[in-house]
């Protein structure tokens, strides 16, 4: 499975590189995938550069604050 998770993450970021106009939610769906592979810090870098593009995301609003909230738990 993990070996999908990889593939999946080199698809979003190809989707990512490509600048299109739903960017926020690719970077979103790279951030999911990259959560699920245990990459703690890229995930939390990525929803916050999904979130910088736009604010008024709410699901991505909604990732972010748990992916830091879980950040803080392990501190």
């Amino acid at each position: 499975m993990n070996a999908d998770y990889a593939r999946a993450e080199e698809m979003y970021q190809k989707v990512v590189n490509m600048k299109p106009p739903y960017l926020d939610e690719a970077l979103f769906n790279l951030a999911v995938i990259q959560d699920k592979q245990g990459k703690r810090a890229e995930c939390l870098t990525t929803l916050e550069q999904a979130y910088a593009m736009n604010p008024g995301n709410e699901v991505v609003r909604k990732y972010l604050e748990r992916i830091k909230g879980s950040a803080k738990k392990k501190k």
